[in-house]
């Protein structure tokens, strides 16, 4: 029975992600400000690349040319990142929330 169950775990682990739990209590896609769209700080968009993050490019918001009143607004996404399981050595894939920023809004107040 043992060979068994070997063949049928590495046949596991290469047809399907082993996933760890997800907490429930984050919350995903919430917005850090909720400021208009303003001209005054014209940001184009980009790939953040994470070669062990699923998925792997996340689109984000850039603006080298931003003055010191332009202000990111984040938003909140759920992805997978690859982890060693300390117990088995094999991959194991976990739950994080990736923070990226979406646009760039002028703030009259900074200064």
């Amino acid at each position: 029975r043992r060979p068994r169950a070997r063949k049928k775990l590495h046949h596991l682990r290469n047809n399907f992600l082993f996933v760890e739990n997800a907490d429930s209590s984050e919350e995903s896609g919430q917005t850090s400000r909720q400021i208009p769209h303003s001209y005054e700080c014209p940001f184009k968009w980009d790939r953040d690349d994470d070669p062990a993050r699923l998925p792997r490019f996340m689109t984000k918001a850039v603006c080298r040319d931003c003055k010191h009143y332009c202000l990111p607004v984040h938003y909140s996404q759920k992805g997978l990142v690859r982890k060693c399981d300390v117990t088995t050595g094999e991959v194991v894939w976990k739950w994080i929330t990736v923070e990226l920023p979406v646009a760039f809004v002028y703030n009259a107040y900074s200064g």
